[in-house]
């Protein structure tokens, strides 16, 4: 559909970067992530996976427009045994949705909840380096 996610509720998608095999073996000295997203009420999360897991290295609060992320910490910059860097983006629900979610069920299905909705309309990585 071209949508990043239809549904406007909170989201968390991995993706992974791979770098052109004939550049490989490498060694990243940068990624530059752009993002261009409109979230109000919500927060956008950028994880690198560091030590086999996924750790924030960028948060913003109602993030809107065109964000530019630099990330050279080298432990984020590691890349996978095929070539690929793993990253993850994610969007938080709004404080109305978390406070919903522990509500108990309306059986009459009369509560509403107006969450706001979100987009990220594109996601660019650009990866620098040098090659071993």
């Amino acid at each position: 559909s071209g949508e990043w996610n239809e549904d406007n509720k909170p989201n968390q998608s991995d993706l992974r970067c791979f770098v052109p095999p004939v550049l490989l073996p490498c060694k990243l000295n940068k990624a530059t992530i752009k993002i261009r997203v409109n979230a109000p009420s919500r927060t956008l999360e950028v994880m690198g996976y560091i030590n086999g897991q996924f750790e924030t290295v960028f948060k913003r609060e109602n993030p809107s427009g065109l964000i530019e992320i630099d990330i050279e910490s080298p432990d984020a910059l590691e890349l996978d045994d095929d070539g690929g860097l793993l990253l993850s983006l994610a969007v938080s629900a709004t404080e109305e949705e978390l406070a919903s979610a522990s509500l108990p069920p309306d059986p009459t299905g009369q509560r509403e909840t107006t969450g706001s909705t979100w987009k990220i309309d594109y996601v660019h990585v650009n990866l620098e380096g040098t090659t071993e």
